[in-house]
């Protein structure tokens, strides 16, 4: 028999073990890096090889109902194959912003950007693991590659992307058109790169999001098109006359001068005039620690419901933001600098580098915020801008039309030398690894071979064929011109912080856009489509960048890449991206391991302590009993 002053030491002990064994396995599996896998459906319905060839299948009840009602983004029914793959009812909607209300007031198109959600009727129905996708109609994009080759760059420089591949889209057997399908960033996505145990996730929109008709101008005009808006597709000799899009700028484009640094209205002030207060939330600008002043933010929210801890975590963010101090126990510093290093490259205005302050979502785990990308179908500098030379010569350093002071997430981190300078080395790896070692032009290339003759057949398209392939040319020209006006700025030959005088042949307007280029429009598509591919088109994508070479090499300190870059100038460089793609997928990031603990973290130690208490006051209340083993 054990005695009972042995049996009390005893039963410390045990509880002490248990709790500390609870702790410790707590612990390890909240600090250990999840093993994250590829998902079936990245490589299976997103293959960036092939066209993915898509049929929707509808009544045309809900076919009406679809196009009557897409102001109001309702779901109807379908049935949808997806490379053989066939998915019943399946839920499909009308989505977009401006894009949405272009095309819903014209009376000549209905070519609508879908989204597709195969659990919409059906609980936890996917398609190889993907519950939720979207498909963009390439409105204001001639050249087909502006989403796509936006959301490769961002890839490349290791910002967490959506998966993306081409799409060809039928309803009911009927050719449609072109498109491009994106993984939504939602639940499927936040796994994927965060694990199960995902953060928070925002999509703030401002309030005049859409208000002054900024964002699209007008529709594309079809005239004389055979069939009836909510009529079912009969795409037959469908006609492709477009009308003019009217030219949007920005108030600095307007005046015709640079960003101006000095004698900027007062943030209040300049909220006041662009929206309010929603305007300054969704600019990440601190107000006051009162979590009802930040309702826009946190009305965004896409996940889960927010606690006061997680608003109070956003308050403690943009205070950060707004004091320039501690910046980095908030903000993924090289995650934010890696977006801004490709969305300035891209020129990309309808974001948050312009007044409009949309069209990102903000990541938080554990308190610290990512930027993460979406929709770039007026990237590579076609919202807002009518000059291609302003385009290319877009400062650096001054990345946004709206005043840096109203865009304190990448302004306040220019004004920390050593972060610019991590901006600096990622602009020129982009540069240096991506345009300069010839991976853009060699993918624009491929992706022409692949989606040309889609492009030719496009039944709906908003562009015709020879629209396409002059924007394709003068993307070309763009990723040239754009790297070289980076690089002069890098070194300090040409201006950073306003608009230099960099020469260029880029026409802006042929890439799409806010403007469009109202000369050499066919009525009707060529019928010799084959010939034109052949004879025509190869020609001029594959001698494109010969015909630019000369001005290149005539300038020998501005485009001599591969060692002026990292010696001569001393620019800093940071090679830490050159991972193969398909391995960031297996990666977790690194917000996800942070050896930080969370307030859930100290709230279940707390919970472990309760426990133990309890078992001491049970042990102290029986010790007055006999105990025989």
């Amino acid at each position: 028999m054990i005695k009972e002053k042995y049996m009390n030491t005893l039963a410390y002990f045990l509880a002490v073990v248990a709790l500390v064994a609870c702790i410790g396995i707590y612990l390890y599996n909240k600090f250990t890096p999840e093993t994250l896998e590829v998902p079936e459906y990245v490589e299976k319905v997103f293959d960036k090889d092939s066209v993915m060839e898509i049929n929707i299948e509808i009544s045309d009840e809900n076919f009406n109902n679809l196009i009557e009602n897409a102001i109001e983004e309702q779901y109807v029914p379908v049935n949808i194959t997806i490379n053989d793959t066939i998915i019943e009812n399946v839920g499909i909607r009308a989505k977009g912003n401006s894009s949405l209300q272009q095309v819903a007031s014209s009376d000549e198109t209905d070519r609508f950007s879908f989204k597709v959600n195969f659990s919409e009727y059906i609980t936890d129905q996917n398609l190889y693991g993907l519950e939720k996708m979207v498909l963009n109609n390439m409105i204001g994009d001639s050249t087909y590659l502006k989403e796509y080759m936006s959301y490769e760059m961002m890839d490349f420089m290791g910002v967490n992307s959506p998966a993306y591949a081409f799409s060809n889209i039928k309803i009911n057997n009927e050719d449609w058109g072109l498109y491009l399908a994106i993984e939504t960033l939602e639940e499927d996505y936040l796994e994927r790169y965060y694990g199960k145990d995902y953060g928070n996730l925002y999509k703030p929109e401002s309030d005049e999001m859409g208000a002054d008709g900024r964002g699209g101008g007008e529709p594309p005009n079809m005239e004389n098109r055979p069939q009836q808006m909510g009529e079912p597709p009969n795409m037959e000799n469908r006609p492709q006359q477009m009308g003019e899009l009217p030219t949007i700028e920005s108030e600095q484009q307007q005046t015709g001068e640079p960003p101006n640094m000095e004698n900027t209205q007062q943030i209040p002030e300049r909220m006041e005039m662009v929206g309010g207060r929603s305007s300054s939330e969704t600019a990440l600008i601190y107000i006051d620690d009162n979590i009802s002043s930040y309702s826009k933010i946190f009305d965004s929210v896409v996940t889960k419901g927010l606690t006061d801890v997680d608003k109070n975590n956003y308050i403690k963010m943009v205070k950060a933001l707004n004091e320039g101090e501690h910046i980095e126990k908030y903000v993924d510093i090289e995650e934010v600098l890696r977006y801004f290093a490709v969305n300035t490259f891209l020129v990309n205005l309808d974001s948050y580098a312009s007044s409009m302050k949309h069209n990102y979502y903000l990541y938080e785990e554990n308190g610290v915020f990512q930027i993460l990308p979406w929709d770039f179908n007026l990237s590579f500098g076609t919202f807002q801008m009518s000059s291609g030379e302003r385009v290319i010569n877009f400062p650096i350093d001054a990345p946004v039309t709206d005043t840096m002071e109203n865009s304190p997430l990448i302004a306040k981190l220019l004004e920390i030398e050593e972060y610019k300078e991590l901006y600096h080395s990622y602009l020129n790896e982009i540069v240096e690894n991506y345009i300069n070692n010839g991976i853009f032009e060699e993918t624009i290339n491929t992706l022409n071979d692949l989606i040309y003759d889609y492009v030719a057949n496009d039944k709906t398209a908003f562009y015709t064929i020879e629209e396409y392939e002059e924007g394709i040319k003068n993307l070309l020209i763009y990723g040239e011109d754009r790297a070289k006006s980076i690089y002069l700025q890098l070194i300090g030959e040409q201006p950073s912080q306003e608009y230099g005088d960099l020469e260029t042949e880029l026409n802006i307007n042929a890439l799409g856009g806010n403007e469009r280029n109202g000369e050499n429009r066919n009525t009707n598509r060529d019928t010799n489509i084959n010939n034109i591919h052949n004879n025509q088109n190869k020609d001029t994508i594959n001698t494109n960048n010969t015909d630019n070479s000369n001005e290149i090499n005539n300038t020998n300190n501005t485009n001599n890449t591969n060692n002026t870059f990292n010696t001569n100038k001393n620019i800093p460089t940071n090679n830490d991206n050159n991972i193969n793609t398909n391995n960031r997928f297996m990666m977790k990031n690194n917000m996800g391991v942070q050896n930080k603990i969370s307030y859930k973290t100290v709230l279940q130690i707390i919970v472990y302590f309760v426990v133990l208490i309890l078992a001491l006051i049970y042990v102290i209340l029986y010790k007055r009993k006999n105990f025989k083993v």
